[in-house]
């Protein structure tokens, strides 16, 4: 590790040191949840067709809507400069990212990026890119079409001046003040390298056959709500440590907009090759099929559960009432009804952000209080802020993400309000309606239980979601200047150390203040048929990186 004097004479090794040590930590604390790595798996087979589950996209522009199903579909053929490592013998959630479309980087000062391209990138060899280079102008362009006004995809990019080209190879990012999590941020599946002909040609990147990117698969057909096929890109610049071309497999076929009990059986009739389970599922799997292999994490991993809601207006801006909302809730309950008992109580960092999270037993007494449940104080609370009786609001929810998330939750969310007198009537929304209002911004009225989107570091899900920006993923409309001080001071602090100190006192922060009113969560589980080999168990939204090193021996 860097001492503190050469961190402070060296931004660029003191970047670089810490990019190791996370590393480093990361592996150690996630040591026993990876598989064996594919040399001790012997060779791998080429070619074959891998076999599982996709969703429905809105369409297929990232910078329209931050929906999961669009960022998973176009991730098979767009790429972005940096990537999280994939693999079985890495961990869940690093800490750490690796060159992609990048080949390097260099940080001129605490405001300026050098990002250097591979030279070996080619835009796939069809109309209008027919295999040209990708190049520093098309990072330009990708990017200012990402920030422009009206974009979705540009909530973590608002504190970038300015993009320049310094030559074919080399762009310079400027930022509007420093940014210890810039480069790790550029990994997020959502920043992702668009094609400047093709948006010329069509006007937008919505349709389909406008999915001309540089990525490992091309998109040879989708039919909605039935199937994916994505063919192996044959000028894919990625090879193994022996020369051979990535990915191994020749195809992804992705069945669509199955319930959970359908892709279920069709795991169990050996139709899909792996998939996320459920506690139920697992312990079902285990007794039943001994030749799956079960990947569990031994940490909290699914996007956290929240309570969002309109800060900025009655009732939700007296913080008693949302302390009071925070104590409505049984948590262990939770934990019981939907991950079997495993889990804790989440925060505003998610519990597989394991280098900087604050775990329950690592909170201070003072905010303890508020992850027990205790009806009389909360009904104390709700009647010091005015509301002896409680009040009436309403809980939005979507149905489009499957699961117990559907409902279920959001139920048992809305009973413990009631125990407190707040009579929460349920919305359902569709879900790319939920995606444009509620999910993105304070476009809503009354109160929301969502998935946290940000799963990732202290950037995205701290200052993304809390600085009083106009941010898209700033849900609960928080204007805190303390807060706002702080998160630039976590931004700022190089030095690990004192990086960590920032951020435990912002958590600490977020927990008296119950801007957003936090569920717990458990583990994350998955199910993989015996004949896929080396897949790793990551999180993300279904970033198709993660098939690059996967191959079949299906018969």
């Amino acid at each position: 590790m860097f001492s503190k004097s050469v961190l402070k004479t060296a931004y660029m090794l003191l970047v670089l040191g810490l990019a190791l040590v996370l590393a480093t930590a990361c592996k150690e604390k996630e040591k026993k949840e990876v598989a064996p790595t594919s040399e001790a798996l012997g060779e791998p087979r080429i070619g074959g067709t891998i076999y599982t589950t996709s969703s429905n996209p809105p369409n297929f522009d990232p910078i329209t809507t931050i929906s999961g199903a669009l960022q998973g579909a176009v991730s098979h053929s767009y790429d972005g400069l940096f990537k999280l490592p994939y693999g079985p013998d890495k961990p869940y959630n690093a800490m750490f990212v690796e060159p992609h479309l990048a080949k390097s980087w260099k940080m001129e000062n605490p405001t300026t990026f050098i990002i250097t391209l591979r030279d070996n990138i080619k835009w796939f060899n069809k109309p209008p890119m027919n295999g040209r280079q990708f190049v520093a102008d098309d990072v330009k362009f990708s990017f200012e079409r990402m920030m422009a006004p009206g974009s979705s995809a540009g909530a973590g990019l608002v504190d970038i001046e300015r993009i320049e080209v310094v030559d074919p190879l080399n762009v310079r990012f400027v930022l509007k003040k420093p940014n210890s999590f810039f480069i790790y941020s550029l990994s997020y599946s959502h920043y992702q390298m668009m094609p400047r002909e093709v948006v010329a040609q069509y006007g937008d990147l919505r349709k389909p056959e406008t999915l001309i990117g540089t990525g490992p698969f091309i998109l040879e057909s989708f039919k909605p709500n039935v199937e994916f096929v994505w063919k192996k890109n044959p000028d894919y610049y990625e090879k193994d440590d022996k020369g051979r071309s990535l990915p191994y497999v020749d195809t992804i076929q992705a069945k669509i907009g199955a319930d959970p009990a359908t892709t279920m059986a069709m795991f169990r009739t050996g139709q899909i090759d792996t998939r996320a389970v459920n506690f139920e599922e697992k312990a079902d799997i285990q007794k039943t099929m001994p030749q799956v292999t079960i990947r569990s994490t031994n940490h909290p991993t699914t996007a956290p559960r929240a309570f969002v809601m309109r800060t900025d207006k009655p009732p939700f801006n007296d913080v008693r009432v949302r302390q009071a909302m925070a104590m409505s809730i049984d948590h262990q309950k939770f934990l019981n009804v939907f991950y079997g008992g495993e889990g804790e109580p989440e925060g505003p960092l998610a519990g597989q952000v394991v280098e900087y999270s604050m775990r329950l037993k690592d909170r201070p007494a003072s905010v303890q209080k508020y992850f027990k449940q205790n009806i009389p104080e909360a009904k104390k609370l709700l009647a010091e802020a005015g509301y002896p009786n409680g009040f009436k609001t309403t809980l939005a929810y979507t149905s489009g993400l499957g699961g117990t998330y559907s409902g279920g939750e959001a139920e048992v969310a809305q009973e413990f309000l009631r125990l407190i007198g707040i009579e929460a009537e349920l919305k359902v929304i569709e879900y790319n309606t939920w995606i444009n209002t509620y999910y993105n911004g304070i476009n809503y009225e009354g109160m929301a239980y969502v998935m946290s989107g940000a799963v990732h570091d202290p950037y995205e899900q701290l200052y993304v979601q809390f600085y009083g920006i106009p941010s898209s993923k700033n849900r609960s409309g928080v204007a805190d200047k303390t807060l706002d001080g702080m998160l630039d001071k976590m931004l700022a602090e190089y030095d690990e150390a004192k990086r960590k100190k920032i951020i435990d006192d912002i958590q600490v922060y977020l927990f008296e203040k119950q801007y957003w009113v936090f569920f717990p969560s458990g583990p994350a589980h998955s199910a993989i048929q015996p004949w896929l080999k080396n897949m790793g168990h990551q999180g993300g939204q279904g970033d198709a990186q993660r098939w690059l090193k996967v191959w079949t021996e299906r018969q």
